[in-house]
């Protein structure tokens, strides 16, 4: 199972996968998307030769978010304009207002510049030669430079010359990122062979190695609004998703998925997050639960930033932690947690408890039996804690959620109060 590999390879990954941890990620990232014998330099010259670029950083180099060609303009404004393809309203504006700013030539009075250059007679060989080659045409890159993360890795919108975005690459850099991407591959063109009416996924346009990194290159999806919570289609979506390998029912405590989880917890270094999951473990073992719980696949991150509604339709990419075997439900409680937190600037405690306490209004949708639903909540909470740690996500200064010492022993202490009075099944229904 692709899932299988992935997770058996996360505790040996974990030790040398930070090659590019100190200093800036982005003076680490750019010699290995344009190696051999590119010149990469920070600069405020304009000029370039046989074939070298400029780049513009946004909003600066000393907080980078995105790197776009300086040249041609319509490029540039295009890459800006799909920076964040499932934005709000007011991130729009902003956006669109760049992205005006940019085809104009205003933006690059006032960012700083990065200049890939070559010496005379030798031919440019960096990723947007590469891609160009792949793609049959002459294509320009920009990228966006994520907040640090285990799993960050090149993410490249990959663009035409008449300003088209034509394809997102992703450029396993470490042998962490290049399991994912790898991953993500197999994922997306199983997705593709399944019938769906609702969910829509990215074509794969080329996958393989690139001077030994790990290359994925998808076709753009379509613009549309940012998902609502109480979409419908979204509703649907996740249910297609839920099937994608089919479903299986069984008591919680005797599920391949639980006796995994509980080895995989043993398999984690001692420490004060290990106490906590073990102690919610045996909080849940000692519930019991006798209802039957229904297991399926899992996006992974359905968020509202790896999705996009439009024409009935519900758009979704970034596939690298699909998972099959799961309870059913996780990804609802994925997305009203971390978009309460991320979107909403909730803290992860709060969030996490208001999804136990709408768990019977969260989960209605999935079919989970409603003596299950608050189970299901407890489980993501566990399932999630688990990841980050394996990943390595505490110590490469992620996001507030993966900062588990500021949410996790609330929600294990309100898990254990819910168990005297009736167990995982709660009475909140």
């Amino acid at each position: 199972m692709w899932e299988m590999e992935l997770s058996n390879k996360r505790a040996t990954l974990a030790a040398d996968r930070n090659r590019l941890e100190g200093g800036s990620y982005l003076s680490a990232v750019l010699p290995i998307l344009w190696p051999g014998q590119a010149q990469v330099a920070r600069t405020s010259r304009w000029h370039r030769r046989n074939g070298g670029t400029v780049h513009l950083v946004l909003p600066s180099a000393d907080k980078p978010k995105l790197l776009v060609p300086a040249r041609p303009r319509r490029v540039a404004a295009s890459a800006v304009r799909n920076f964040k393809t499932a934005a709000s309203t007011r991130e729009q504006l902003v956006i669109k207002a760049l992205a005006a700013a940019t085809l104009v030539g205003l933006a690059g009075l006032v960012s700083d510049r990065i200049v890939i250059e070559y010496p005379d007679g030798v031919t440019p060989d960096g990723i947007d030669a590469h891609l160009s080659s792949v793609l049959g045409h002459h294509v320009w890159v920009s990228m966006y430079i994520s907040p640090a993360r285990a799993v960050r890795k090149p993410l490249l919108q990959v663009i035409g010359s008449d300003g088209e975005t034509l394809a997102f690459a992703k450029v396993g850099v470490d042998p962490f990122t290049r399991a994912l991407v790898r991953h993500e591959g197999k994922v997306v063109r199983y997705l593709a062979t399944q019938p769906t009416s609702v969910l829509r996924v990215p074509s794969v346009l080329h996958s393989g190695t690139w001077r030994g990194h790990e290359l994925l290159v998808q076709s753009a999806v379509d613009r549309g609004a940012a998902p609502q919570s109480d979409n419908p289609h979204l509703c649907e979506a996740m249910r297609e998703v839920s099937r994608a390998r089919g479903r299986t029912t069984a008591t919680l405590t005797s599920s391949s998925y639980w006796q995994q989880t509980v080895r995989r917890v043993a398999a984690l270094p001692n420490g004060e997050h290990k106490a906590a999951l073990q102690r919610l473990v045996r909080i849940i073992e000692a519930a019991d639960p006798v209802t039957g719980l229904e297991f399926g696949s899992s996006h992974g991150d359905w968020a509202p930033w790896n999705l996009t509604v439009a024409g009935g339709h519900v758009h979704a990419w970034d596939w690298e932690k699909f998972e099959s075997d799961v309870p059913v439900g996780f990804d609802a409680v994925h997305f009203d947690v971390h978009g309460n937190v991320v979107l909403g600037g909730r803290t992860p405690a709060a969030a996490f408890d208001d999804a136990l306490c709408r768990a019977q209004d969260l989960l209605a949708p999935f079919g989970v039996q409603p003596t299950m639903r608050p189970a299901v909540v407890v489980l993501y909470a566990l399932h999630i804690a688990i990841r980050y740690l394996e990943d390595g996500e505490l110590s490469a200064g992620a996001g507030r959620m993966s900062r588990l010492s500021s949410w996790l022993d609330s929600f294990v202490t309100a898990a254990g109060d819910r168990v005297p009075r009736g167990g995982l099944a709660g009475d909140n229904g």
